[in-house]
């Protein structure tokens, strides 16, 4: 799937309130197709195991470290998709406001804002022929009701699958950065809501018996809201569900981050990295590339390698867990040292480039610019 531009889902206004071709009826079918151009939520997260957004969840772990990250990975990347969706579905489990029959456009709103200063409202509109997805949507903050003036703080577009909602193809941004500078605007006592953007594209793919449904987030200068003073950081993920036409599905995260993950070895004997431990000194950022598989939200396995920072040169792991997601192989290697102990179960005993799963590498370059340019500037901003 290519996306020609992201900039042809924001309407050229948004004065939605102000056509004079307003229907107070409406088909419930026509309402119902619009519906599905918001994906659901299981659509957008990495269903991996122990991901799910209950409190201790990562306890429950075995004692595969890689696997471990995965979680955590994939947790980070659950968040914000479960947020935008709830946002949206919030409001549109509603009766519509308005259905306007010219411009093709569900409203829902504007109403007092309960989580912060002014107005919101949402709106799902089918677009016209030639677009790059059938429909789009927005959630919008506004003032006093003045729609002609909103922000958008959610954008969207989708061609929804008339089958199965699962094979849907679609783009949503949450811009935190318009929504605090929507705060700042008007209330400046305003709590921090988070900073930066979030950006995802979701698609899906047939060859034969095989299937893939994929998944590719890109984080710009991202703060949570629940930790504002934290430094911002840029991620990439790339993860989804691979059915590989035999019974098996495999749950999949890779991941390109630089972040303050290992302390420089120890005095111990012999000298000791640590990595992924809780990292006792906040120092330098090494760059850490990740993928991970669960087979059957089990046994799987994990390649990563680090570099720069406090790490000498490059170091890469390599590792197998069962369905327990304790670990059964480990292999540890740099240009000092090689060390291996354990097993794998089959497949996991190959390395992953020869699953024929798909990867960052797969991906259409021209995508993933046009990704993180909405991410840096928002969809407005890019060509």
């Amino acid at each position: 799937m290519q996306l020609k531009t992201l900039g042809s889902f924001v309407p050229a206004t948004l004065a939605l309130a102000c056509s004079n071709a307003e229907d107070p009826a409406y088909d419930p079918a026509t309402l119902e197709a619009y519906l599905r151009a918001i994906p659901e939520e299981a659509r957008l997260v990495a269903d991996v195991p122990t991901a799910e957004p209950e409190p201790g969840a990562l306890t429950s772990t075995g004692s595969a470290v890689l696997a471990r990250e995965g979680v955590k990975f994939a947790r980070a990347v659950n968040e914000p998709a479960r947020l935008m969706v709830q946002a949206l579905r919030s409001i549109v489990q509603l009766p519509p406001t308005f259905f306007d029959s010219e411009k093709k456009q569900f409203v829902w709103g504007p109403w007092e804002n309960d989580d912060g200063v002014g107005d919101v409202f949402v709106y799902i509109q089918q677009n016209a022929a030639g677009e790059d997805f059938e429909y789009s949507y927005a959630l919008a903050r506004s003032m006093q009701g003045d729609l002609a003036s909103a922000t958008p703080v959610i954008w969207g577009a989708a061609t929804p699958d008339a089958a199965d909602d699962q094979k849907a193809v679609g783009v949503t941004l949450w811009d935190l950065e318009a929504n605090h500078a929507f705060e700042l605007t008007h209330d400046m006592s305003a709590r921090d809501q988070g900073r930066g953007r979030f950006v995802m594209v979701y698609g899906h793919q047939t060859e034969g018996s095989r299937q893939a449904f994929f998944n590719v987030a890109v984080f710009r200068d991202f703060v949570p809201g629940d930790n504002p003073t934290a430094d911002s950081v840029d991620i990439d993920y790339f993860y989804g569900r691979f059915l590989d036409g035999s019974g098996n599905s495999i749950d999949f995260v890779e991941t390109t981050v630089s972040a303050d993950i290992c302390d420089a070895a120890s005095g111990t004997e012999p000298p000791r990295q640590a990595c992924f431990d809780d990292d006792a000194v906040a120092d330098q950022d090494e760059s850490f590339h990740f993928v991970s598989l669960f087979i059957n939200r089990g046994f799987g396995r994990a390649e990563a390698t680090v570099s720069g920072g406090d790490v000498s040169g490059e170091v890469s792991m390599t590792e197998c867990w069962d369905p327990s997601l304790d670990q059964t192989f480990l292999r540890v290697a740099s240009s000092a040292s090689n060390t291996e102990a354990g097993s794998c179960q089959a497949p996991t005993d190959q390395p992953m480039s020869a699953l024929g799963l798909p990867s960052f590498a797969t991906l259409d370059p021209a995508l993933v610019e046009k990704l993180s340019c909405a991410a840096e500037h928002g969809v407005a901003g890019c060509p």
